[in-house]
């Protein structure tokens, strides 16, 4: 019973580990460059779109990110057998 409830959780920490925009971008102005621009992918797709005026580039890696983060939640859920009746 707990397996399914796992992989919610596991989809759920993915998800936000992937959407990482505030905490680096507060460590890399607190550090002094210890932590670059670039740290995390939504980073990345900031500076792209606001920074260097490439819009194409932003919504590339925006859409690389979509198809990696519902590609690991269809594995998660085929291998948990997580919408199977019980």
């Amino acid at each position: 019973m707990l397996r399914k409830w796992i992989v919610y959780m596991m989809i759920l920490a993915f998800a936000g580990g992937a959407q990482l925009f505030v905490e680096p971008q507060l460590l890399s102005l607190a550090s002094v460059g210890v932590a670059g621009r670039d740290y995390s992918l939504n980073q990345l797709t900031f500076d792209f779109a606001f920074q260097m005026n490439n819009i194409n580039g932003a919504a590339a890696v925006s859409v690389e990110l979509l198809v990696v983060s519902a590609s690991a939640a269809a594995v998660f859920v085929a291998r948990s057998g997580f919408f199977d009746a019980d």
